[in-house]
């Protein structure tokens, strides 16, 4: 097991910043040798879960203690130069930004000569798992006992996405793997089924520069998701619908 304590924690009366460095292994690669939109994904994820398990606000503790968990209501991502299996990177995981119900985190992967890997921003939220209702965060004082930090990079403003009447593209049952601790789909597990709407050849030939992912809604095991795709000149619109019509997922890729 990882010792926690070996990692770079920088914790004054400052704002609290995780960093520390990661190597890439071959499991965060896609169908190449470097990391791709979903593995680059599961990095932050990784990042900003490690950050909460340092403020022992994790969703270990949220299940135990409380019955609650925590959510992604959105997340942007911006793309720089992929980073190479076996390559170490850094990572840098602070808040900037905290309502009394949502907890937004800043995540900065960089190349160790500081070129961008990604950057990103994810809102969070914890849900209650009686009603799987949004829920104040002032039970948990350790969030709010250190400040926010100023972004490293531009502060993204969220976009009101519509999402687009289109007809289908595919349909996709969720399955066991799709289903993470809090008993539904995991988030990275949309990032996949949406990123099926397109091709390999597709993929490759333009690469995605930024994203921005709006989860309104949760999906469980055994329910289908209806994916939906629509392009214009600059941009592509994927949603991911349940067969009864309600849409769960909307990404903006670019």
């Amino acid at each position: 097991m990882r010792n926690m304590s070996a990692d770079i924690v920088s914790q004054t009366d400052q704002p609290f910043i995780y960093e520390r460095d990661m190597r890439i292994a071959s499991a965060y690669c896609g169908n190449s040798t470097e990391t791709d939109v979903c593995h680059v994904m599961e990095l932050m994820q990784d990042c900003f879960t490690e950050y909460l398990s340092l403020l022992h606000c994790d969703n270990i503790r949220l299940h135990r203690e409380f019955r609650r968990y925590w959510v992604v209501m959105r997340a942007y991502c911006r793309f720089g130069t992929a980073a190479q299996w076996n390559e170490t990177i850094h990572a840098r995981t602070s808040v900037i930004k905290r309502t009394p119900m949502i907890f937004e985190t800043e995540i900065v992967l960089t190349h160790l000569d500081g070129s961008l890997v990604a950057d990103g921003v994810q809102q969070l939220c914890v849900l209650d798992m009686a009603e799987h209702k949004p829920c104040k965060l002032d039970f948990l004082p350790e969030l709010t006992s250190f400040p926010c930090a100023a972004p490293l990079g531009e502060a993204h403003r969220f976009l009101r996405l519509v999402p687009p009447q289109v007809a289908p593209s595919y349909e996709t049952v969720i399955r066991a793997t799709d289903v993470d601790s809090n008993g539904h789909m995991n988030n990275i597990a949309y990032v996949r089924a949406v990123l099926n709407a397109f091709s390999v050849k597709e993929l490759r030939a333009t690469p995605i520069v930024s994203l921005e992912m709006h989860y309104d809604g949760e999906c469980f095991e055994n329910e289908t998701l209806i994916v939906s795709r629509a392009d214009d000149e600059k941009k592509s619109c994927v949603i991911a619908r349940t067969e009864h019509g309600g849409a769960t997922a909307f990404i903006l890729f670019s």
